[in-house]
């Protein structure tokens, strides 16, 4: 089992270059250290480290070979679909980086069944691109252009409050496991058999599989296709951008919104993020400066402390009782209708959430945002009671640390009130010693420590903490080590990441 980096002879790492590239030819198989470089991770916290190879496959079938090459060498396998500014992939081990956006193939659309299949390699701009001649959307969430659907679905809690749960926007998956095996989820797993069984349906008779590689961070399998969800473009979509003056208030909102079956998403934008969006796209760069100057929980001038905002669609006749059933409830909880005077004093946040949430257009706004530095994000699933005690106290907590800079939070209700995603997006400077980093990241987990002690929150995301919080979940986390041990006995699926996640249970018992 791979525990540490490896090392490999002249001879040797010639051997698996030969191999890689009698599949791959040469010019898709890579050991230039300026190529490696650009591999070996973007994530401020975590430490930088060179692969031995990267390559660039077009096909699961391609995958198929690397993966039993790796498996033959011993070779840890870290794939990357689009390199976000958050990525969960670093090849602390050395071994392959293995590149899935030459894999960005719209496979199919269907209108009838309401799904998508894409390689992991497909964008959100481009398939919202496609869709849009179909008159479909996908959820766009606050996700810019140029990544990777799949990669962020299968590690962000996408923006649909109706589904089962988070990340309900994927169908099914065809995933390639450690010893080369193909298998698919949901309902096309019965194409084995019978080919014409189509990825309509997430369930078949079986345990379903496809949440087991949502928030894995390709460590138990590698995911070359993938069914998403797609939504109807409706006769009439719209928003009513609503403010209010607490996130309290915001949050009892979002919920009435949500468990009344009102909207298909809704979502609140702290002052700071809103203004610093606004800025953004009104100027292209920087941030205003009162989102540094002012402490976050209260508001420089007469602008909301956030904004809230619901989107919903249908028939015309439809929608207008929609938004007098909204325009009802923004009075109940202390709100106003903001929508022309958020045209007015902050056409840049107003553009950019009809955008997103009414064009399903996804912009590179969002992500401009955290040019200020490295973002540093704590990110949580909250208890929809104790959330607003949670957002007071976290802006006081991160204000007064290091990560005071740039930061703001967006909210959305997820899964019909049930729970309440909380965000926050504060950035450390570029150019900050290892030391700052350090302690930023000593911060970071305190901040998560108390949401999940105090206020009852869990992390969206594993944190490559040695295993610590896969610790806390007792039996829960002994199954999924020994579901890892049993389907990568030699732990070459993202072994870094592996060792963050699981530690050293990998090596405790756990089960064979």
């Amino acid at each position: 089992m791979i525990r540490e980096r490896i090392e490999l002879t002249p001879k040797k790492q010639r051997r698996v270059r030969a191999d890689l590239v009698s599949v791959l030819g040469e010019h898709r198989v890579h050991d230039e250290s300026g190529v490696l470089v650009a591999y070996s991770g973007v994530n401020a916290l975590f430490p930088r480290a060179m692969p031995h190879f990267v390559v660039r496959p077009l096909s699961t079938e391609e995958v198929v070979e690397i993966v039993r090459i790796a498996s033959r060498h011993r070779i840890p396998l870290t794939p990357v679909s689009s390199g976000t500014q958050e990525p969960g992939t670093h090849p602390f081990f050395g071994g392959i980086v293995l590149d899935l956006r030459g894999m960005n193939r719209i496979l199919e659309v269907d209108p009838e069944r309401f799904y998508a299949v894409v390689e992991p390699g497909v964008t959100v701009g481009a398939l919202a691109r496609e869709l849009a001649k179909h008159r479909l959307h996908l959820t766009v969430g606050s996700f810019p252009p140029s990544l990777s659907v799949l990669g962020n679905y299968l590690q962000v809690a996408v923006n649909s409050h109706r589904s089962s749960g988070i990340n309900h926007d994927i169908l099914a998956l065809e995933v390639v496991l450690a010893d080369g095996t193909v298998m698919r989820t949901g309902s096309k797993a019965f194409a084995e058999r019978f080919p014409h069984v189509s990825w309509f349906c997430w369930t078949n008779s079986f345990p379903s599989l496809t949440e087991l590689f949502i928030n894995a961070q390709g460590t138990l399998g590698i995911v070359t296709k993938g069914a998403v969800k797609v939504y109807q473009v409706s006769e009439v979509h719209d928003t009513i951008l609503t403010a209010f003056p607490s996130y309290r208030q915001s949050v009892e909102f979002m919920k009435d919104l949500a468990r009344n079956n009102l909207v298909q998403h809704v979502c609140a934008w702290h002052w700071c993020l809103y203004t610093i969006i606004d800025h953004l796209e009104q100027y292209g760069h920087g941030a205003s400066s009162e989102v540094v100057v002012y402490d976050p929980w209260e508001t420089p001038d007469d602008r909301p402390y956030n904004i809230v905002v619901p989107t919903f669609s249908g028939y015309r006749e439809q929608v207008e009782g929609v938004k007098a059933a909204i325009r009802r409830l923004i009075e109940k909880h202390g709100g106003r209708d903001y929508t022309e005077e958020c045209r007015e004093k902050y056409p840049g946040a107003h553009k950019f959430f009809y955008d997103h949430y009414v064009h399903h257009q996804p912009t590179n706004t969002f992500m401009g945002a955290y040019a200020e530095g490295y973002p540093v994000m704590p990110i949580v699933l909250c208890d929809p009671t104790t959330v607003a005690d949670l957002e007071d106290w976290g802006l006081k907590f991160l204000r007064s640390s290091i990560l005071k800079l740039g930061l703001a939070y967006y909210s959305h209700c997820v899964d019909m009130g049930r729970t309440i995603f909380l965000r926050m997006t504060p950035v450390i400077s570029p150019d900050s010693s290892q030391r700052q980093i350090q302690r930023a990241a000593r911060v970071r987990a305190r901040y998560m420590e108390t949401a999940m002690r105090k206020f009852g929150a869990v992390p969206i995301r594993p944190a490559p903490d040695g295993g610590q919080t896969l610790k806390q979940t007792g039996g829960f986390g002994q199954a999924l080590i020994k579901i890892k041990k049993a389907l990568d006995p030699q732990n070459i699926m993202n072994a870094g990441m592996s060792a963050g996640m699981y530690g050293s249970s990998m090596e405790e018992g756990g089960g064979d």
